[in-house]
């Protein structure tokens, strides 16, 4: 089998169990499966688990301000 037929099997398959920092709390976890596996984003693992660190620090550091969700896709192109 070419790498090629390999790699596009691969990117058709989700893991089976998603791997979380070792910093994350048990609740953490939940919440990042609960993410990853409910298809509600389009977002990697790696730049959700990067979003959950990045707000916690933020509430960690009483850092006012609000939180805004940007890069919003839209929907004519995912229907293509």
């Amino acid at each position: 089998m070419s790498l090629k037929k390999i790699l596009k099997k691969l990117a058709g398959k989700k893991p089976n169990k998603i791997y979380s920092p070792v910093e994350f709390t048990r609740r953490d976890t939940e919440i990042l499966e609960h993410i990853m596996t409910s298809g509600v984003t389009m977002t990697s693992t790696e730049r959700m688990i990067a979003t959950i660190q990045a707000c916690k620090y933020a509430l960690e550091c009483d850092i006012e301000g609000d939180f805004v969700a940007c890069g919003v896709v839209e929907i004519r192109l995912l229907l293509r």
